[in-house]
């Protein structure tokens, strides 16, 4: 599966024909790189280099038809380690439309009000995203 990317927070330099953007996904942090034409680029900041230590994940989006003949979507996230000849718990999590969050990076920490779907996943659960529709 080819990893897809969110770039965003794009700027360019002052006097130069030199851009900055950040890059990300669910499972690369935060990045900044720099570009001159948008073909080729340079990494300034990593900004999560440990994560390489930890047993991260993957994010899917899953689309089928509801039983009144309805489209339907949502993001299942695996272990990184996933092995599909096992069982593995799984959380539901429901709440609006979450499937924007695709390729956005959620460092596992505690939150306020939502589940830390990084937090479960490293630590063997599968999570199931479905949008409410």
């Amino acid at each position: 599966m080819q990893q897809v990317f969110t770039n965003s927070a794009l700027i360019k330099a002052k006097e130069a024909d030199v851009y900055m953007y950040a890059q990300e996904s669910f499972t690369q942090a935060p990045s900044l790189f720099i570009t001159r034409d948008f073909k080729t680029n340079s990494c300034i900041l990593n900004s999560n280099p440990q994560q390489s230590t930890y047993n991260w994940g993957t994010a899917s989006l899953i689309q089928w038809t509801t039983d009144t003949g309805k489209a339907a979507s949502g993001i299942l996230y695996k272990p990184e380690n996933f092995d599909s000849t096992k069982k593995y718990p799984m959380i539901v999590y429901f709440y609006e439309k979450l499937t924007d969050n695709l390729n956005r990076y959620e460092a596992p920490a505690p939150t306020a009000s939502r589940l830390n779907i990084t937090y479960f996943v490293s630590n063997g659960y599968l999570v199931f995203t479905p949008d409410i529709s």
